[in-house]
C-alpha cells in the first residue's frame, strides 16, 4: 500500500472513531509564512547530482478557518477546512499562493480545567487553487499540482473559549514536479501558523 494511501485510511479511520463522541466547533484567523525549497536532481549517465535551493524570503500572509473537533476531555479527533494566503515580491514582480487546507488531528490534553495544553499532529489535505505571479501561472504548464497531501502538527492553548495555537505544515508531496531533459525540479512548501480562535 502506497504510503499516500495509508494517510488517507489512518485520517478516515480517526474520523470514524470520533462519530458518536461529543463536538465542539471553532473559528479562527492566523498569520502564516510559506516557504520554498527547490530540489533539482541531474542525471550524468549512470550519475545523479542533486542540489537544493531555498527562497531567500518566504511568502507572508492569513489564514481562516472553522475547526470541528470531536472527542472526550482528554483524547480527540480535530476535522475541519482553512484557506491560507501568502504573497512574495521579489524586484517588480509579485507572486501570490492560495490553497485549501483539510487537516484531520488526533490530539492529546495534558491539562484540564478552564487553561488547557493540546498538541496535535495528523495528515493535512491541500487543494492549490492559486500558485502565479506578475508574470506567470505555474499551473498553465500542468506541472504544479492541484492536490497534494502534507503533515499538520501543533499544539494550542485553550482558556476558556479562547484558543491560541502554533501549527508546523510541511509537504510531503511535491508542489511542483517537472522534467525537462536529464534534469528534473522538485518543490516543497513548509508553512508555519500562528492562530487565534473562538470556541463555539
Amino acid at each position: 500500500m502506497k504510503a499516500t494511501t495509508k494517510i488517507i485510511v489512518v485520517a478516515l479511520a480517526f474520523a470514524a472513531m470520533s462519530v458518536a463522541a461529543t463536538a465542539q466547533t471553532r473559528i479562527e484567523v492566523g498569520f502564516n509564512t510559506i516557504s520554498v525549497k527547490n530540489k533539482l536532481t541531474e542525471k550524468l549517465g549512470d550519475a545523479e547530482k542533486t542540489t537544493t535551493h531555498k527562497q531567500d524570503d518566504p511568502y507572508k500572509g492569513f489564514a481562516v478557518g472553522i475547526i470541528k473537533e470531536f472527542g472526550s476531555e482528554v483524547i480527540g479527533v480535530e476535522v475541519g477546512g482553512r484557506l491560507m494566503f501568502g504573497s512574495y515580491k521579489e524586484g517588480g514582480d509579485k507572486s501570490s499562493i492560495l490553497k485549501l487546507g483539510v487537516p484531520v488531528n488526533l490530539g492529546y490534553k495534558l491539562t484540564g480545567g478552564p487553561i488547557s495544553i493540546r498538541p496535535f499532529v495528523g495528515p493535512n489535505f491541500w487543494l492549490n487553487l492559486i500558485d502565479k505571479s506578475d508574470s506567470e501561472d505555474l499551473f498553465d504548464d500542468g506541472d504544479q499540482k492541484r492536490f497534494q497531501v502534507g503533515l499538520n502538527a501543533g499544539v494550542g492553548l485553550k482558556i476558556g473559549p479562547i484558543f491560541v495555537g502554533y501549527t508546523f505544515l510541511p509537504d510531503l508531496m511535491p508542489a511542483y514536479d517537472s522534467k525537462i531533459g536529464n534534469h528534473e525540479i522538485k518543490q516543497k512548501t513548509t508553512s508555519n501558523m500562528i492562530s487565534l480562535g473562538l470556541c463555539l
